[in-house]
């Protein structure tokens, strides 16, 4: 039994993480992910990274604590900016914003090959969604769960032309298809058109002239939506 607990989210994204992966966990912070992969023996060392000198003294007490320091690199740098290719197979980005998560990828082209990437974005999925499908990745799984009052969205990629067409609902809510069956998708569709009603309907009371199109947006996304909440209403797997 590992000594180190994760929380639910982080425990879905470590059984992403394939057997002896070479892990880089970006954003490590206390570096309870690493540690508990190779508590494990999942990963064969790992490089994490944290922009914060704070968060990375963090980790090093704690990869000391639990006897890892010969496994563990920590270096201080935003994101990949230090990882070289092919240092790594496997790359952890958990707990930050979706646009951020871009910003770094973008940054680091070579995670498009041969790469797995395992993300966890507290905001904008969106928008990270379809910034893989545009620049050379593709979504293989999609995973949700309700976690202490928050619901969370966690995406597995890889290098690779996604031929899927991102229409708005999916935008919102992901790729049906790639949905992990089991999953809560029902309560987190519910949770979706409740956030979208209220988007349109501050629209709806707005005059500014970019509105329009994002409205169109919306109410396109609320249609999808709740169709793919009645299908699995009705006990029917959507596709």
């Amino acid at each position: 039994m590992s000594r180190v607990q994760l929380s639910r989210r982080l425990e879905m994204a470590a059984q992403w993480v394939p057997e002896g992966a070479r892990l880089c966990d970006v954003g490590t912070d206390h570096a309870a992910l690493p540690i508990w992969l190779l508590e494990q023996g999942r990963v064969t060392g790992a490089i994490d990274t944290d922009i914060r000198p704070g968060p990375l003294d963090r980790a090093r007490r704690n990869v000391e604590r639990y006897g890892y320091a010969n496994a563990v690199q920590l270096r201080l740098c935003d994101g990949l900016a230090a990882v070289q290719s092919g240092e790594v197979d496997t790359v952890t980005i958990c707990g930050m914003g979706g646009k951020m998560m871009i910003s770094i990828l973008e940054a680091a082209p070579w995670t498009t090959d041969g790469v797995t990437l395992i993300l966890q974005p507290m905001k904008a999925p969106g928008e990270l969604r379809q910034w893989l499908i545009s620049h050379g990745y593709t979504i293989q799984e999609e995973r949700t769960l309700w976690e202490e009052g928050h619901w969370y969205t966690l995406l597995l990629a890889h290098g690779g032309r996604d031929d899927v067409t991102l229409t708005p609902g999916r935008e919102e809510a992901g790729i049906p298809s790639r949905w992990r069956k089991g999953d809560d998708w029902q309560g987190y569709l519910e949770h979706l058109l409740v956030r979208l009603h209220k988007q349109r309907t501050g629209l709806e009371r707005s005059e500014k002239a970019a509105d329009p199109a994002r409205l169109t947006y919306i109410q396109q996304a609320e249609e999808e939506l709740t169709r793919l909440r009645e299908q699995l209403m009705e006990g029917v797997w959507p596709l």
